[in-house]
C-alpha cells in the first residue's frame, strides 16, 4: 500500500464524468463566503507540495488565509510528504537521492535543510512521535519492507521488525507515543495485509485482525481508545473501527463504492473520509454521513484545523481538463460551507496541512 501523501508519483484516481454538470449547482452554492474564524486560521501557517513544472515539486507554506506564499526548498531533484513536527518548529520531508529516498529535516522557514546522516537506504511515509522524539518510517532493505525508528539528529537507528516472509507498512503512532500501529503483508499478496501494533522499541507485538482480507490504513482516534481502518469485506473497502487492543469490530460504512482515508476529527468526535473521490464526515460510530464536498472534480487529502473548526484540502475543480494534473489548495469550515480557494499556482497544489500550533 503506498502512503497516500506519495500518491503524485502515481495515477490520481479516476471519476465518472457525466455526474459533473449534476452538481455545479450544488457546488456553486457552497463555495461562496468565507471559513467563519478567519482571525483563527490566519495564525496557522499551511505546508503542502507546489509543483511547478512537470518535474519541479517545492515544498512552501501559505497563511491560513491564503497569504505570504513561502517556498522552503529549491530543490533540483523531487520532495515530497512533508510533516511538521509537534511544535511547529521543524519540516519532516522525503528527498530523491541516488539511492531512492531518503529522510531531511529543515527548520519551518526552509532553514537548516540536513539529511539524517545514519540513513543510507531506500526511506517513505516518516512520522513523528507525539513529543517530537522519535520518527518512524518505512524502508525496503534487500527487497523487503520493513519499519524504522530513528532520533531527529539521526542517531539510534532501529529496524522495528524481523524478516519472517512478511511486509511492513502504513505505520501511525499512538497519541501517548507509546505503541505504533501498522500493517503487515505476506509478500505479493494484498489478500492478506492485517493490522498489528507494537511498543516504540518494536517489541510486544499484537495482531489485531484476522481476516483473509485486505486491512489497512489503520488510525489511532486522538483518546487511544479506538482505531479506524480499511478493509476489503463483501467484495467492497469501506471504513471500520474497533478498540486499540482489535475487539469489537464495527462497520461504518456500505457505499456501493469504495470508502477510505479515514481522518478523525482533534476531538475524536467526527471522521473525515473519501467517497467517489469527494470527501464526507459522520460520527465516528458512522451515523451522520454527509457528503462535506461535491463534483466537479476530485476534491481530496482533507486535515483538521487543530481546533477542528476548518478543513483544508485539495481540488481539481477549476480546470476539470487537465483535473489529474492540476490542483488548488482548498478551506471550508468543518460542516462543508464557506469553501474558498486558497492557492493559485502554475500546476498544482498538494497535500495541505495546518500547522500544529499558531505560528505568530
Amino acid at each position: 500500500m503506498i502512503d497516500r501523501t506519495q500518491s503524485k508519483f502515481f495515477p490520481r484516481k479516476l471519476y465518472y464524468l457525466p455526474f459533473y454538470s449534476f452538481f455545479v449547482l450544488i457546488i456553486g452554492v457552497s463555495c461562496t463566503g468565507y471559513p467563519t474564524r478567519p482571525e483563527n486560521l490566519v495564525r496557522y501557517k499551511i505546508l503542502f507540495i507546489a509543483q511547478l513544472d512537470a518535474r519541479n515539486y517545492e515544498i512552501a507554506t501559505i497563511n491560513g488565509d491564503g497569504s505570504d506564499l513561502k517556498y522552503l526548498t529549491n530543490s533540483p531533484v523531487g520532495v515530497f510528504c512533508p510533516k511538521w513536527s509537534p511544535d511547529g518548529s521543524q519540516i519532516l520531508y522525503i528527498s530523491e537521492s541516488p539511492i531512492g529516498y531518503e529522510i531531511y529535516i529543515m527548520n519551518s522557514d526552509g532553514s537548516n535543510p540536513h539529511r539524517l546522516n545514519t540513513l543510507e537506504i531506500f526511506c517513505y511515509g516518516p512520522l513523528w512521535s507525539p513529543d517530537g522524539t522519535k520518527i518512524v518510517f518505512g524502508s525496503t532493505f534487500e527487497g523487503h519492507a520493513y519499519l524504522y525508528s530513528v532520533n531527529p539528529d539521526g542517531s539510534d537507528l532501529i529496524n522495528l521488525n524481523h524478516y519472517n516472509g512478511l511486509n511492513y507498512f502504513n505505520a501511525d503512532w499512538s497519541p501517548d507515543g507509546k505503541k505504533i500501529v501498522f500493517v503487515s503483508m505476506e509478500e505479493g499478496s494484498n489478500e492478506t495485509a492485517e493490522i498489528n501494533i507494537m511498543n516504540r522499541s518494536g517489541e510486544d507485538l499484537l495482531q489485531l485482525t484476522h481476516n483473509s482480507v485486505y486491512d489497512g490504513d489503520p488510525r489511532w482516534s486522538p483518546d487511544g481508545e479506538k482505531i479506524v481502518f480499511t478493509s476489503y469485506r463483501n467484495n467492497n473497502v469501506d471504513n471500520y473501527i474497533m478498540n486499540a487492543d482489535g475487539s469489537d469490530e464495527q462497520r461504518l460504512t456500505n457505499h456501493p463504492e469504495m470508502d477510505s482515508s479515514p481522518i478523525w476529527s482533534p476531538d475524536g468526535n467526527s471522521i473525515l473520509f473519501d467517497y467517489y473521490g469527494q470527501i464526507w464526515r459522520m460520527k465516528y460510530d458512522g451515523n451522520g454521513q454527509t457528503p462535506l464536498t461535491y463534483l466537479p472534480g476530485s476534491n481530496d487529502y482533507p486535515n483538521w484545523s487543530p481546533d477542528g473548526q476548518s478543513i483544508i484540502f485539495e481540488s481539481t475543480r477549476d480546470n476539470i481538463e487537465a483535473q489529474y494534473l492540476s490542483s488548488n489548495i482548498y478551506v471550508m469550515n468543518a460542516n462543508g460551507t464557506g469553501q474558498k480557494r486558497l492557492t493559485n499556482g502554475p500546476l498544482s497544489e498538494m497535500f495541505p496541512s495546518f500547522s500544529p500550533v499558531p505560528m505568530y
